[in-house]
């Protein structure tokens, strides 16, 4: 989803009009659960990944960002949420809008988690939203998303074909260009049907030969009839990557070796490799010889045993970044070359690299639903705090819903129209007061004075509640280096 504001900014439709559904936004099935849980609960480390995945700090040019495959580049504009959708479901995939009838077919767990394709019989146009690109796509996105089923995913691209292959003239869709011929339509339609088809069909039955993940991805054969097609090649998503997503959703990160469930986390690991080995500069001299030989992978995956727990040692770090440059000029996925690019500028910079993408704007946050924000209230709990380790209870309205918060043992837990046993006050107010409260633009006794904020009872549950949500995570981070 993105510009939704901009209905309002060119004068096509009031905000009122979007808020009341005067104006339909027609989304597919659990759309605003899915858009908040990527975009808000995660939203502060997906933005950062993001901005590595899609090189947002690098030059443009051959040693920087080139593309982003699905388009030129990434848009900076604000993302937007609708408030009030009309959702397609099941019971609802045949509907005229303006005067024009779509044949709508959800695609749950393909490109996204909430996804639909649809069909306009009169014009014989078929759109496949995302679930078919000029490009192989994620199974799974390394910016931070819930792993696709690629096997679904080639059922619903072979369900539309069975659905509307014998009159289909035209598939568009909001990536890469349009395909026109009913003969060309369906052959692109089954190329990409077997792509993700043959992806997750090999990984599963090499993985009952008790192959693990990353030698699936090493080893797996998909056939120069798939392969070799343009569409299908990884410009976007990277396919070892791809295999691997979908070795882990269906079984797991474990790959049944025991001493994954032993592995000391990655810097106190890095520091007994180092010790074994006979200290850094050991480790720099072995690496540099793997680079010289042209291993760039390996050279990597030495020095990230210093760099894991020092920051500081600049040989590692420039000898890692021009290791994740080799590797990034060789990628054929734009994706993974934003990775290690970004990786190297990194290791290579004195300062932080600033924080460019941001997946929650204001747009957004005011369109979460009130059920949905207290499951970012509870993800924001600190737990250790002496407020959370006692009981407050109370009543929250929000945005004209009531529901019932109690937060115990470090815990927030709440339910639609609930009183709590020993519930204190009665709280009413909407999403951008609290997110404005919480980053310190306007305080409890401002937001009482505007009535943004209005509290029956003991304030000071209020005021508590505040205290124990985390207000400090930062907008930039090492991925990298330590933290």
């Amino acid at each position: 989803f993105g510009g939704i504001s901009a209905i309002t900014e060119m004068g096509l439709a009031t905000a009122d009009e979007l808020a009341d559904g005067k104006i339909p936004v027609y989304v597919p099935e659990d759309f605003l659960k899915e858009a908040v849980s990527e975009n808000v609960l995660f939203g502060n480390i997906m933005s950062r990944r993001a901005m590595f995945q899609y090189g947002f700090a690098l030059p443009k040019g051959p040693h920087g960002a080139v593309t982003n495959a699905l388009g030129p580049l990434t848009p900076g504009g604000e993302n937007g949420l609708p408030a009030n959708v009309t959702e397609i479901t099941p019971a609802n995939t045949d509907v005229s809008i303006d005067g024009v009838e779509f044949s709508f077919m959800l695609a749950p767990e393909t490109e996204a988690p909430s996804e639909m394709v649809f069909y306009i019989p009169e014009w014989k146009a078929l759109s496949m939203a995302e679930d078919v690109n000029r490009l192989q796509h994620n199974i799974y996105s390394m910016r931070g998303a819930k792993i696709r089923d690629a096997g679904r995913w080639a059922k619903y691209i072979h369900q539309a074909i069975v659905n509307w292959g014998t009159d289909v003239e035209v598939q568009y869709g909001p990536h890469t260009w349009p395909v026109w011929g009913k003969g060309e339509v369906v052959t692109y339609l089954k190329n990409q049907r077997d792509l993700y088809k043959a992806i997750n069909d090999q990984t599963n039955r090499l993985a009952n030969y008790g192959h693990r993940p990353r030698d699936i991805a090493e080893k797996i054969v998909i056939p120069d009839a798939i392969m070799k097609k343009w569409e299908n090649r990884d410009y976007y998503g990277q396919f070892e990557n791809n295999v691997i997503a979908t070795y882990v959703r269906n079984l797991g990160w474990y790959d049944a070796n025991p001493t994954e469930l032993a592995r000391w986390p990655d810097a106190q690991s890095g520091k007994r490799f180092v010790e074994a080995f006979g200290g850094e500069d050991a480790v720099i001299q072995k690496a540099i010889g793997y680079y010289n030989k042209g291993d760039y992978r390996f050279t990597a995956e030495l020095l990230n045993k210093i760099v894991s727990y020092n920051g500081d040692n600049k040989r590692a770090n420039y000898l890692m970044a021009d290791a994740f440059e080799q590797l990034g000029y060789q990628e054929e996925s734009t994706l993974a070359r934003g990775w290690y690019l970004t990786g190297a500028a990194e290791l290579r910079a004195e300062e932080m690299l600033p924080q460019a993408v941001n997946t929650a704007g204001a747009d957004v946050l005011k369109a979460i639903p009130a059920d949905l924000m207290m499951d970012v209230f509870a993800t924001r709990i600190v737990p250790e705090s002496s407020v959370a380790s006692g009981r407050i209870a109370f009543q929250l309205k929000l945005n004209g819903k009531l529901f019932g918060v109690e937060v115990e043992n470090g815990v927030l837990n709440s339910a639609a129209d609930y009183k709590p046993q020993g519930s204190a006050a009665v709280i009413e107010t909407d999403n951008l007061t609290i997110f404005s409260i919480l980053g310190g633009k306007v305080t409890v006794d401002e937001a009482l004075k505007t009535n943004a904020l209005k509290v029956k009872g003991d304030r000071e549950v209020f005021i508590k509640f505040i205290d124990v949500l985390d207000e400090n995570i930062p907008a930039g981070f090492n991925l990298v280096k330590p933290l």
